[in-house]
Order: C-alpha cells, then sequence, then structure tokens
C-alpha cells in the first residue's frame, strides 16, 4: 500500500506542476526582461504579461489546492466552488464555461465539491482545442459535459472505469482519471460517461450520481 501511495503521489504533483510551469515560466521571462532594460520605460506588453501570468498561477493554484488537495474535503459552498471554476478558465479564451445556479442550490457533501472540480478538469481535457463545458447540479446528481469540433471519447478514463487499468498502468498524463474515480469510489457514488455526436461536434458527457 506504501508503494501504491508513492507512485500515485509521485505522478500526481508532476501533473500538477505540468499544469503550472507554463505561467510561471512566463513570469520568470518577464522579469528577466524588465532586468535586462533596466532604467527603460517598461514594455506595456511586458507588464501586461506578467499580470496576466500572476493572475493565472494565483488562479490555478487556488483552484488545485481544492481539487487535489486536502482542503478539497470540506469544502461545500457552491458559489465559491462556481468562482474557482471561472477564475481557472478566465485566462482561457478556448474555452466558455456555463454554470448556472439554481433558485435553491443542492447540499454537498464532504468531498463532492472537490469531485464537480475534479469532473471540470475532466471535460476540458475531452473537448480538446476549444470548446464549451458546462455544469449542472441536481438533488442526487452532477452532470458536466464538454462539448468541441475536436471533442473525443477518453479512452484512458473508460479503461479505468472498466477495471483494465491498475496503478501500476498510470502515468502523469492519465492520473487525473484514477484520482476522479477513486473520489467518486470513496463517496460511493456511481461514476458514468457518456459521448454524443452530430456532424460537426461532439458532446461528451460526466455523470455522478449517488447510489
Amino acid at each position: 500500500m506504501e508503494r501504491i501511495n508513492l507512485r500515485f503521489s509521485e505522478l500526481l504533483v508532476s501533473r500538477l506542476c505540468h499544469e503550472l510551469v507554463g505561467a510561471a515560466g512566463a513570469i520568470g521571462n518577464g522579469i528577466e526582461y524588465l532586468a535586462d532594460h533596466s532604467g527603460q520605460i517598461a514594455d506595456t506588453e511586458v507588464v501586461s504579461l506578467l499580470s496576466n501570468s500572476s493572475l493565472q498561477l494565483t488562479s490555478r493554484l487556488k483552484f488545485y489546492r481544492v481539487a487535489y488537495g486536502f482542503a478539497g474535503n470540506a469544502i461545500d459552498n457552491i458559489a465559491e466552488l462556481r468562482s474557482l471554476a471561472f477564475r481557472f478558465y478566465e485566462a482561457d479564451p478556448d474555452i466558455s464555461l456555463t454554470w448556472q445556479m439554481a433558485p435553491i442550490a443542492p447540499d454537498l457533501s464532504a468531498g463532492e465539491g472537490r469531485l464537480i472540480l475534479n469532473l471540470i478538469l475532466l471535460a476540458r481535457q475531452s473537448v480538446g482545442l476549444a470548446g464549451d463545458i458546462d455544469v449542472s447540479l441536481d438533488e442526487g446528481q452532477i452532470v458536466v459535459s464538454g462539448v468541441g469540433g475536436s471533442a473525443k471519447e477518453n479512452e484512458e478514463l473508460v479503461s479505468i472505469l472498466s477495471g483494465v487499468k491498475t496503478i501500476d498502468d498510470l502515468n502523469s498524463k492519465n492520473v487525473h482519471e484514477f484520482l476522479t474515480f477513486q473520489l467518486a469510489e470513496q463517496l460511493r457514488m456511481k461514476f458514468s460517461h457518456a459521448v454524443c455526436m452530430d456532424d460537426t461536434t461532439t458532446q461528451v458527457i460526466f455523470s455522478i450520481e449517488k447510489s
């Protein structure tokens, strides 16, 4: 069990670093440019890059702190979850996120908020280059769908849901799918995955239902 936990932790950390390194690198490049041009009027484009990259890094850290960290087990405020998701995708011009708030928000049990954020990440992976993500919450059911011209079925997730993939088969690319499945299992919720296609777009639907 210790070996499994260590491998899983290593892969998840690798995945997290991959998600954060772009924004951190952009900040470093901007600072290096300003240092090389010390005493000159700051380039407005560089300052804008630093500002946007800093905002992106901060929003990603806050999002992943809940999605991957221990703090996600306690969060149950839907408005806060929604805010984290929208801020996460503010810097992603290729994604349109829709999350309608119900007049009466359903109660979330411990860990469900964390699961929702991980479903949103799965939807982003599935839509490909660009698309729309929609989040819907009803009593007993969570549905997150992604629609895009290059959207496709998540074969790694299908393998994990069917039990084909084990901890030894994981890598930094599919560890997120395994985490999401484990979160659903821990909450004793049924996890389903469906794909709908027409002539121009593909819709990938992730659904979680209470058993």
